[in-house]
């Protein structure tokens, strides 16, 4: 356990420690240090767990370093965690990394080529988004903890909680000023057109030109979530497909994708985003089925923008599966062994 003259002498940014963890113990880099705000006037650091996605990246104190292992970036050594492997990553955030070359959108809404610039562009956002700067996203009934960085105004920085209006995608500071505009707000759903509706369920069609600011809006808050997005202010090029669910008292905004309106690549689809707190009821499925639905109206075979995240994968995945089995069970004799077949040859 560290005290508070070891901290100030070795606990700096660019070196390595040992950190708690709920039940474990990780590798953590400290990457930023600031004053508590409480009356201890300590530092809290901001780690980054070696091998782990950076929405787990967090403020800790100095209680929570366990013996360090001190030793600059650039002279680290792999170190082991109990009954763990050091090169354990999130499911699928190496494969899919390995797999697809990294492509970055410049907020022009061009494509970056060139391995250099592409280096250049991905320190460059390490460097700019490494420490998450808001801490919650109150939206509709639920408080949601954010996972990246994503670039509200200066003030808005190191806040605990940003509260937006999920009717109009407003944002604010003050639980107050939030409180008063809910009550004023008088948006009974997204702008734009309905274009799906079943159930519970209803998808809007909304120009980035036409409702910019409440697209702009709907990036920030996309972005605590996304850690590769780079579109939050240039929305104009797209077109943003929001899906709402019903209760009983009103249209509730869970997800989103959003789609180039000229794609050279043919691509269906540049970010998708189910909200958390409405993750695992498959509506990221609807979402990907829909925009395979729009390329087949335009007659195009259509394809997600890549590198896919991790948890977009895990929706791809689980929507293609789903559409294997449905086609095999709809096939019989001869056409069935031809797609067992070919399935087989593409895996």
């Amino acid at each position: 356990m560290t005290n508070k003259s070891e901290s100030k002498a070795f606990l700096e940014p660019g070196t390595f420690h040992f950190v708690k963890w709920k039940n474990d113990i990780r590798k953590a880099e400290i990457l930023e240090k600031r004053i508590c705000e409480d009356s201890s006037n300590d530092y809290i650091y901001y780690v980054h767990y070696e091998g782990f996605d950076r929405r787990l990246d967090e403020w800790v104190t100095p209680e929570r370093f366990v013996k360090a292992v001190v030793t600059s970036s650039s002279g680290a050594t792999p170190a082991k965690r109990a009954g763990v492997d050091e090169e354990a990553t999130d499911e699928g955030e190496a494969s899919y990394q390995s797999r697809f070359p990294k492509k970055r959108k410049l907020n022009d809404g061009g494509s970056v080529k060139g391995p250099k610039r592409e280096d250049a562009l991905e320190k460059e956002h390490e460097k700019n988004t490494k420490v998450r700067n808001i801490g919650a996203a109150v939206f509709g009934q639920y408080e949601i903890d954010t996972w990246y960085y994503s670039p509200f105004p200066d003030e808005y920085k190191y806040l605990e909680k940003v509260y937006f209006c999920e009717r109009c995608m407003k944002y604010m500071k003050m639980k107050e000023t939030w409180g008063r505009h809910m009550s004023l707000c008088d948006h009974k759903c997204p702008p734009g057109g309905l274009v799906y509706e079943s159930g519970r369920n209803k998808i809007y069609e909304i120009d980035g030109k036409l409702n910019k600011l409440y697209c702009q809006n709907l990036c920030l808050l996309a972005k605590f979530f996304i850690d590769h997005k780079t579109i939050y202010y240039d929305v104009e090029g797209f077109i943003f497909y929001i899906l709402t669910e019903n209760d009983e008292n009103e249209e509730h905004v869970v997800g989103y994708f959003s789609k180039e309106k000229v794609s050279y690549d043919n691509n269906n689809l540049a970010c998708i985003l189910v909200f958390p707190p409405y993750q695992r009821r498959g509506h990221s499925q609807l979402l990907i089925e829909f925009s395979y639905e729009l390329s087949k109206k335009e007659g195009k075979i259509g394809s997600p923008e890549k590198p896919i995240s991790d948890l977009g994968m895990k929706g791809y995945r689980a929507y293609w599966n789903k559409a294997i089995l449905r086609l095999l069970k709809n096939c019989k004799g001869a056409d069935k062994l031809r797609l067992h077949q070919q399935l087989l040859f593409i895996q």
